[in-house]
């Protein structure tokens, strides 16, 4: 009930409110609004509302407490019980109280040196009672403010004096009612059950609590309570916590971190959140079909969402079944109407609009066949009727939904279908087709041993593509397909119709049994797939069975799901440590900027996806690809976007030029003043690095995320001699895998040491692979250009980072690799395993989540006065 904050003017206040005061933004009545003095962090001052308002309420206003009364307080080490305390102190009243324990004796004592020690007692018994009436010589005391139940409230009522006040904060005795008794009474002693909630429904009340309080704060009487302070993601740890008998003074929960400035305008609180599909009760809802079995399952579903206003319609007679459901839908306050009409009649379906139209404009109409499991032609009809009358009859139509089945056997019909929903897209009007697989309402020998999918996650799927702009949206269940499960032999075998492999020589080319182009690009797509394993056009046309058969058992025996092509067969191939902290993948680069699949879904539309967010901008390493990183974004709760680099701009000469090539293709796609979250690996964080500076001299403010990286580390990595030799031994394994045996590989790594130049290291490795000219060419040229940035990459004269810079880095390496140097705030998280095994580890990717809750805006429509919205 009670926060503290910042109101829309930037000023710092406390308050109280009914409810929700845990969040990041509260609507606060402004007669329960205090500005926080000068002197007061906001963590005092969150300790303030509710202890002293209370005490107040209940001793002042309820019980009228005046100089020279005696007061016993229960629970004196609590909030509560210490703002009692002080207030009646600070009024000239004699004050006994309880604790639970010695502990919280001698905390009661240092905190109010005044009260004497005899004054004190436990309220683990009854005992209390005894020490009260011995220290008021059998009178009692004026008031009992209490918070004990059962035989200790009976005794605490023993203690009242003649025309004494009671006061009850405890909700238990009354919850369960339990009996007083009456001879109490015979002392004319008030009973009064004290609840800080009606002060909200009486204005003067509230207008005296702020009084009080405000006189309370300017005379020192009002003093911050001490506190345990939990942050926003250990509030379960909170509340444990506060039920222990252990926790003395307030419990808090930091929601953010107090600004250094006292008045400043706070940036929006950004948590995350997923939106949902909901509809408006005030428009009705169209559902042709909606008698048949998903049509039934759709309209509870709608109603679920908000919708009061149905018209399903049907040529089927409703059953007692449909009028049970319709009942129920009724009892939760829908209109609905069902019709019996013939959809397939322009007419008909005008005559239905129409009476959507009397009920409420029409907000959605879903086109259902009959049985999702089996479409006719005709059914189809429908759909082109509604389309041709909706558009004129439906003016504030948002969504046109025509449901089909995925599947190749009705593809008439469904084509039918999903083309007028891109026709009405082209023409400007709502459109989706949804494409189901088999559902689990279908009981039919076409699903007999098929994966079906449950009616909950049916319409939760359709919940999101109701939200997105795409026109054909397909949702079918797909068996979890097994890891490296087809022999590649086998494969080979039904890619040749070789009946039996026994008559042929597994040391045959593959070009020379006489494979075609086409059957090469499907045996690529296999091997990718099954294997993670790229092989170029022209390599895998040279390869035989028996070498395929070695590179995959190769492949699949390291287990390596980072989509790194072996370096060979033998556990003696030349060491390739640094560069495995360099390289990891070759391929195209098709588009700068590309969205990565993550935690939270996948898709290439990188535009849509940065309305959604949080989003993390990801610079890759030396390869200058995003496919590496898939590991790691597949367990990040970011809208993942990774940066790629040109493998054949030659004008990006340094690391600079890079990162001004890039800059705008973050500036397009974060809006003026929303933080950004970037990400660097290894090479990736120079460019990283040099993009935050960017960022930060907009105005911006961000976080920065190292993947074991730093200017200092990687030069660090150059200083090895055979760097050249090692790099460029890989770039052999990526392009020729089946050439890339042991021995192959020690005679290549001989003639590169013997070279002295980049360039004369590349002709001798152009002489083992001449097939590859144009990819090794191209790929080693952007890869020593970036070796070259590094190299010359300064930051001595650079401002440094102001962002968090949070550094994971392997457990064998340095401190933190002097990023010190380049960042204000750096944070290091040790991370065991290899470099590689960075983008794997599920660790890396919980500490990145960590950010998560601090990114996903919370928007409130305000119709408020803005002076009482408190961030």
């Amino acid at each position: 009930m009670e926060f503290s904050g910042r109101n829309t003017r930037g000023h710092r206040v406390m308050g109280i409110v009914p409810s929700c005061a845990l969040g990041s933004m509260v609507l606060a009545h402004k007669d329960l609004l205090w500005n926080v003095p000068n002197n007061w962090t906001l963590e005092d001052a969150a300790t303030v509302p509710m202890a002293y308002a209370t005490a107040y309420y209940a001793l002042v206003l309820i019980g009228k407490m005046k100089k020279g009364e005696s007061l016993l307080v229960h629970s004196g080490s609590g909030a509560v019980g210490q703002a009692a305390i002080r207030l009646a102190l600070h009024t000239g009243c004699t004050v006994y109280t309880t604790v639970s324990s010695l502990q919280k004796r001698e905390y009661v004592k240092q905190l109010f040196p005044q009260l004497e020690d005899s004054n004190i007692g436990s309220s683990q018994d009854i005992s209390f009672e005894e020490l009260v009436m011995s220290r008021t010589e059998g009178a009692g005391v004026d008031l009992v403010l209490n918070s004990l139940a059962e035989d200790k409230l009976q005794a605490s009522l023993r203690c009242v004096a003649q025309r004494g006040r009671f006061l009850e904060l405890g909700k238990a005795d009354f919850f369960s009612n339990k009996v007083l008794g009456m001879d109490v009474f015979l002392k004319e002693v008030n009973f009064c059950g004290v609840s800080l909630i009606n002060v909200f429904s009486s204005s003067e009340w509230r207008h005296k609590i702020q009084e009080a309080l405000n006189e309370g704060i300017l005379n020192g009487m009002v003093q911050p309570l001490p506190r345990t302070v939990f942050t926003d993601s250990e509030v379960q740890k909170a509340f444990r916590y506060l039920a222990s008998p252990k926790h003395m003074g307030k419990v808090l929960i930091r929601i953010r971190p107090e600004e250094n400035k006292k008045q400043v305008l706070p940036l929006p609180k950004m948590i995350p959140a997923r939106p949902r599909f909901y509809c408006n009760p005030e428009n009705s809802y169209v559902i042709s079909g909606g008698i048949g079995v998903f049509g039934v399952e759709l309209a509870d579903w709608l109603v679920q969402q908000g919708a009061r206003k149905l018209v399903l319609t049907s040529d089927l007679e409703l059953t007692s079944y449909h009028n049970w459901r319709i009942g129920i839908w009724r009892s939760q306050g829908a209109s609905v109407v069902s019709c019996t009409a013939d959809t397939t009649s322009k007419s008909a379906v005008m005559a239905v609009l129409s009476k959507a139209n009397d009920l409420g404009p029409v907000d959605a109409i879903f086109c259902l066949p009959k049985l999702i499991s089996l479409d006719l032609h005709t059914q189809s009809s429908p759909a082109l009727i509604l389309d041709v009358c909706s558009r004129h009859m439906c003016p504030h139509l948002r969504h046109f939904v025509a449901f089909c089945r995925r599947s190749a056997a009705d593809g008439w019909s469904h084509s039918v279908m999903e083309r007028v929903c891109e026709a009405r897209d082209r023409d400007g009007f709502p459109a989706l087709a949804v494409q189901w697989g088999a559902l689990e309402l279908e009981h039919d020998d076409l699903t007999e041993g098929v994966l079906l999918q449950s009616m909950s996650s049916c319409f939760e799927i359709l919940g999101r593509f109701m939200r997105q702009s795409q026109v054909v949206m397909s949702s079918i269940v797909v068996a979890q397909k097994e890891s490296r499960a087809v022999d590649i032999v086998e494969c080979i075998r039904r890619f040749l119709g070789i009946g039996d492999l026994e008559a042929v020589d597994l040391n045959a080319t593959l070009a020379e049994l006489g494979i075609d182009s086409l059957m090469i690009e499907e045996m690529k797509q296999f091997l990718d797939r099954e294997h993670n394993t790229y092989v170029t056009t022209k390599g895998l046309a040279s390869m035989s069975i028996s070498q395929l058969q070695e590179l995959v058992s190769t492949r699949d025996g390291r287990d390596d799901s980072t989509g790194n092509v072996t370096e060979g067969n033998s556990s003696d191939s030349p060491p390739l440590d640094n560069v495995q902290l360099l390289l990891n993948a070759f391929g195209p680069v098709s588009q700068p900027v590309v969205r990565m699949p993550s935690a939270t879904g996948s898709g290439p539309d990188v535009e849509s996806v940065l309305e959604a967010g949080p989003m993390l901008f990801m610079l890759p390493g030396l390869d200058g690809l995003a496919r590496p990183l898939e590991p790691l974004t597949l367990n990040l709760k970011f809208q993942t976007v990774c940066l790629q680099l040109d493998q054949d701009d030659d004008e990006l000469l340094t690391v600079e030029d890079m990162a001004d090539h890039l800059l705008p293709f973050i500036q397009t796609r974060l809006p003026p003043g929303t933080p950004f979250t970037l990400l660097g690996y290894s090479f990736g964080g120079l460019l990283a690095l040099e993009l935050v500076r960017r960022l930060e001299a907009e105005g911006r403010t961000g976080c920065l995320y190292l993947l074991n990286s730093s200017p200092g580390w990687l030069r660090g990595l150059l200083a090895d001699r055979d760097c050249d030799t090692k790099i460029l031994c890989r770039l052999f394994g990526l392009l020729a895998p089946h050439l890339a045996t042991s021995a192959v590989l020690s005679k290549l790594t001989e003639e590169l040491a013997a070279q002295k130049t980049w360039s004369r290291k590349l002709g001798a490795l152009l002489k083992m692979v001449p097939d590859s000219k144009q990819d090794v060419d191209l790929f080693s040229s952007a890869i020593h250009r970036r070796l070259k940035a590094i190299d010359k990459y300064e930051w001595t004269s650079k401002e440094v980072v102001r962002s968090p810079t949070i550094l994971l880095r392997t457990s064998n390496v340095d401190e933190d690799f002097a990023l010190s140097k380049c960042c204000e705030e750096v944070k290091v998280h040790c991370v065991a395993g290899t470099h590689a095994a960075l983008l794997e580890s599920k660790e890396v990717a919980a500490i990145i989540n960590r950010q998560v809750t601090n990114i996903e805006d919370i928007k409130f429509k305000s119709s408020f006065e803005d002076q009482h919205f408190v961030y």
